[in-house]
């Protein structure tokens, strides 16, 4: 519920449309267990390689894109279901580290590499959260992300499904439904992970998702986090009012 009479400020809500996604957890290598959700960095990176293509930035890209984001963020919608799956991926990365193909058919199998790739499938498209740094950045923001073409690993495409400027709003609940610094949750049923955030710090984060009791480790299903401070709503986004969330 709202609270009437409160200051609102504007935000970016985009839906992003997840066949499956993979996103290796920072700390994997051949075992590549994936994050529930995006970690704050590889939405902003995914933000600045957008970025790139519509002002050829290159290596400033995160520079430039740091004047226009201050929060971009993963949540959950109502019913979102999510599923863990995994696979077992071939590939021929010797041809990457050595710079060269095999010589003959029985050299192959030393180019071979093997690895255990995780990934989530999503029910719904995927909400993702924009605090601009200030009202001049939305419009620099709208154009940016529809030029998103994936988020993780090679596999991992998305599209923009929905994207619109709202009104968040001061609500009466303390809940939130977005990542955020894990020292902020209070209560409720979430997964913490280790995680870079915007600004290239890692820190602990809460993500708004819980395993469903009674149902394989596989099936994740939303699950808001208790905080205690004001709380913003943004259509069925809900995230911190202001400080390092």
């Amino acid at each position: 519920m709202l609270v009437p009479g409160s200051i609102t400020r504007r935000v970016i809500v985009a839906r992003f449309r997840v066949t499956l996604l993979s996103i290796k957890h920072e700390l994997a290598y051949q075992v590549s267990y994936s994050y529930p959700l995006p970690p704050p960095s590889t939405l902003f990176g995914a933000f600045a390689k957008a970025l790139g293509y519509s002002i050829n930035c290159g290596v400033r890209c995160p520079e430039e894109a740091r004047k226009y984001v201050n929060k971009i963020r993963a949540g959950v919608s109502s019913n979102q279901k999510l599923l863990k799956s995994s696979a077992v991926l071939v590939r021929i990365r010797g041809v990457l580290e050595d710079k060269r193909l095999p010589s003959d058919v029985n050299e192959l199998p030393k180019f071979k590499d093997a690895m255990l790739r995780e990934y989530v499938f999503a029910s719904k498209s995927l909400p993702v959260l924009v605090v601009p740094r200030s009202e001049n950045s939305l419009d620099v923001i709208k154009a940016t992300l529809p030029l998103i073409d994936r988020i993780g690993d090679s596999e991992s495409l998305v599209a923009i499904e929905g994207l619109e400027v709202v009104e968040a709003k001061p609500c009466d609940s303390r809940a939130v439904t977005v990542v955020v610094k894990s020292q902020l949750a209070k209560g409720g049923s979430f997964i913490v992970e280790k995680a870079t955030d915007e600004s290239g710090n890692r820190d602990n984060f809460a993500f708004p998702v819980t395993r469903k009791p009674g149902m394989p480790e596989e099936f994740l299903e939303i699950s808001p986090i208790e905080v205690n401070q004001q709380v913003l709503c943004a259509d069925d986004l809900c995230f911190p009012q202001g400080g390092d969330w």
